[in-house]
Order: C-alpha cells, then structure tokens, then sequence
C-alpha cells in the first residue's frame, strides 16, 4: 500500500518541483527557465490554471514569442454553463500586450479597450497611449499616458513618453517640470533611467529615442 501511494505520488511530486520551480524563475525575471519549467509540467500530465497560463504567456512575451503567448492564452479559454467564455481580466489584458507587441495593433486595441480594472488601468492606458502614437494622434497619446501616470505616479514609461514629446515639440521647459513634479515619485530601480531621462531634457542638442518598453507583470 505504501509503496503504490509513493508511486501514485511521483508524478505529482515531480509535477510540482517544476511548477514552483517556473514561478521562483519567473518572478526573479529568468524567463527562458520559466518557459522551460511551466513546459515540463505540462509535459507531465500538469493542468495550468488560468493563472498559470497567464505568467507563462509574461513569460513568452519576454522572450519574444508573441504568438506563442497568445496561443496558450487562448488554449486555456473555457465555455462556462452559460455558454460564455470563462476568463479573466489578466488574461484579456495579456491578449491584448501579446497583439500590440505582434504589431496587430488593431486586434491590440479592441481587446485591451475591454478590460478597464483598477490593476490593470495603468498598463493598459499606456499601451493605448503607444498606439495612438502609432496612429499620428499626438493629442490622444499624451492624455493617454498622463492618465496611465495618474493610475500609477510611480510608472516611468509614461513619463518617458510625455517628456519626449514634449522634446520633440521643443518644449523642454515643460519637459524639465514633468521631471521635477513625476520624477520624485518613481520607484528606485528608475533613478538611472530617470537620471538619463533629467540630462537628455537638459541638453539642447540631445532628444529621447522613441523607445519600446516592454509590458510584462500585472501588480
């Protein structure tokens, strides 16, 4: 009896070693070890949950596998007794950053308008900020990211964006007090970026690339 219990519990025990073992790589940001992990689990008979799907599909998209991501994502979908779609918004959100970073912009766009919660608010309005850019609406854009800054103060890609376009208009006095009233307020780990951001406002002949943050964990 003992020894049937153990051999039942083997493939469940080593089930979970690789799925603690994805969360530990995911969230210390080894994404292709995540990846590898949360595969290996499945290989081995493991079920994720939607919340495991979501993670793993963070996890793709920090590597670049768009369509991968998305892909487990919507493997994932159940119909539910009222025939339904059972899902999330964290998975809708991540559908929606798999299209956008795909450069499906208009798939990208309809998915991530549907989801408006109080943790996903601020990512999404920066993402919808991104793709106004794309879309040459300069004044949609800026009131996008001043909103994804008023959902979260301490998010440095919108105050990125405002401040270079406002470089880009030749305003750097307005650049310069978007620094001194957001900067104060960004997480530590933004002080070099931050101090980057502070020089490039302040010298006349420099001007902020056009840079593509890459969008991964939901708070």
């Amino acid at each position: 009896i003992v020894a049937g219990g153990v051999a039942l519990a083997g493939p469940f025990a080593v089930r979970s070693v690789f799925l603690v073992g994805a969360l530990d790589a995911h969230l210390e940001g080894r994404w292709n070890d995540a990846v590898f992990r949360w595969s290996t689990y499945r290989e081995l008979g493991g079920e994720p949950s939607l919340r495991t799907r979501q993670r793993w599909a963070e996890a793709l998209i920090a590597i670049r596998e768009y369509r991968e991501a998305e892909a487990l994502l919507i493997e994932g979908l159940r119909e539910g007794a009222n025939g339904k779609v059972r899902t999330s918004p964290e998975i809708v959100f991540t559908l929606g950053v798999c299209r956008y970073y795909a450069g499906r912009w208009a798939e990208a766009e309809r998915t991530l308008r549907v989801v408006d919660t109080e943790q996903t608010r601020f990512l999404r309005d920066y993402l919808l900020g991104r793709l106004a850019e794309h879309r040459k609406d300069r004044a949609a854009a800026e009131a996008l990211y001043e909103a994804s800054l008023r959902a979260d103060p301490s998010f440095f890609p919108p105050l990125y964006q405002l401040v270079r376009l406002s470089l880009e208009a030749g305003d750097r006095r307005g650049a310069l007090r978007l620094i001194e009233e957001s900067g104060r307020r960004m997480r530590s780990g933004d002080t070099a970026a931050l101090a980057a951001l502070k020089n490039a406002a302040a010298d006349p002949m420099a001007l902020p690339a056009d840079h593509e943050f890459i969008i991964l964990r939901i708070r």
